[in-house]
């Protein structure tokens, strides 16, 4: 997977480090040993959500990832009164930030309005809300324009279809899912298919002296 040309980041967040160290308390030593591993996995964007829930702790944990954490990071601050006030301070010093854990069109003008550079919906669980989601990505994705939202929490085929169907072309999916969509049983009958009518005996090429 590593630079792979159609990936152009990963993203993280608090549950799923916490999986990855394989426990819920950490060092700061062992979160950026971490975070630093995944680093090395691909050159694009590397989206870390914060923990910190009051303004001046997302502020300051920022500046603390900053001083460790090389190459492109786009900082994911959850879409509350604090986080939106953290979104603003960062975003005026030049800092890549998202508002993650959007749920409503107005929490996507707000994020838009204080600088956010991507808004972070979580798609099944607005769906399992009002059982519409679909209508509520729309108006985000009326707000935020498609460039700038990236779409979390998308379970299953049906719903990426659905999604790509209404022109979102940023997503953050779960590996699992990916090899699902990517592995078409059609294909691959058509591969086998062309495996058995041909093969060819490559010669090997000469050195050059």
């Amino acid at each position: 997977m590593k630079n792979a040309p159609f990936i152009s980041g990963i993203t993280t967040n608090p549950k799923l480090i916490a999986e990855g160290i394989g426990k819920k308390e950490v060092t700061s030593d062992e979160y950026f040993e971490y975070l630093n591993k995944i680093r090395g996995i691909i050159n694009g964007e590397l989206f870390i959500q914060v923990t910190s829930d009051k303004k001046s702790g997302i502020i300051d944990e920022i500046s603390k990832i900053r001083d460790t954490i090389r190459g492109p990071v786009v900082y994911k601050i959850p879409a509350t009164a604090e986080g939106f006030h953290a979104i603003s301070i960062m975003a005026k010093e030049g800092v890549s930030v998202a508002a993650t854990a959007v749920y409503t069109s107005a929490q996507a003008y707000i994020a838009i309005a204080s600088g956010a550079q991507y808004i972070i919906p979580y798609f099944s669980k607005i769906d399992q809300h009002d059982k519409q989601g679909i209508d509520t990505l729309r108006e985000i994705m009326t707000i935020s324009g498609p460039e700038k939202m990236l779409v979390a929490s998308i379970k299953t085929e049906t719903a990426l279809h659905y999604l790509l169907m209404e022109g979102v072309r940023n997503f953050t999916l779960p590996y699992s899912l990916y090899k699902y969509v990517a592995e078409c049983d059609l294909t691959q009958e058509a591969v086998k298919e062309f495996d058995a009518s041909l093969k060819i005996t490559w010669a090997k090429k000469k050195k050059s002296k």
